[in-house]
C-alpha cells in the first residue's frame, strides 16, 4: 500500500506542483485547497502525512490542527510558511506540538528529503 500524503494549500498551483513531484517518487498524493476539504478527506481516506500551508483564508491551519486533535487524528505534519508570516501564528502552531516548518518557496528536493525523514526516520 502506497504512503498517502495530503497537501493542504489554498494556492492550487502549489498543491499541484508538489503533488506531481511527490507522485514521481511513488507517493499517493491527495490535494485540498482549504481546511474544510481536508477534513472531508480525513473522514474518508487514510492519510500518513500532511503538508500544510500555514496561512489560509477561512478555516486556517491552526483551526484545522485543533479539529484534528479534537478528532484524535495524530499524523505527522510539515508546515509550509512564508518568511513574511505572522510569528504569533507560527508560535501557536509550535505550542500545539508541530515543529516541522519549511519556508516557501520550498525546494522540492529538500521537501522530499523532509517527507522521507518524517515518514521513515
Amino acid at each position: 500500500m502506497k504512503t498517502r500524503i495530503l497537501i493542504v494549500d489554498d494556492e492550487i498551483e502549489i498543491g499541484k506542483l508538489i503533488s506531481s513531484f511527490l507522485a514521481k517518487y511513488d507517493f499517493e498524493v491527495l490535494v485540498a485547497d482549504n481546511a474544510e476539504t481536508a477534513l472531508d478527506i480525513f473522514d474518508k481516506e487514510r492519510v500518513d502525512l500532511m503538508i500544510l500551508d500555514k496561512k489560509m483564508p477561512g478555516m486556517g491551519s491552526i483551526a484545522l490542527l485543533e479539529e484534528l486533535e479534537r478528532r484524535e487524528i495524530k499524523i505527522p505534519v510539515i508546515v509550509l510558511t512564508g518568511s513574511h508570516d505572522v510569528p504569533e501564528m507560527e508560535n501557536a502552531i509550535k505550542n500545539m506540538g508541530y515543529t516541522n516548518f519549511m519556508y516557501k518557496p520550498a525546494d522540492l528536493y529538500a521537501l522530499l528529503d523532509n517527507v522521507k525523514n518524517v515518514l521513515y526516520g
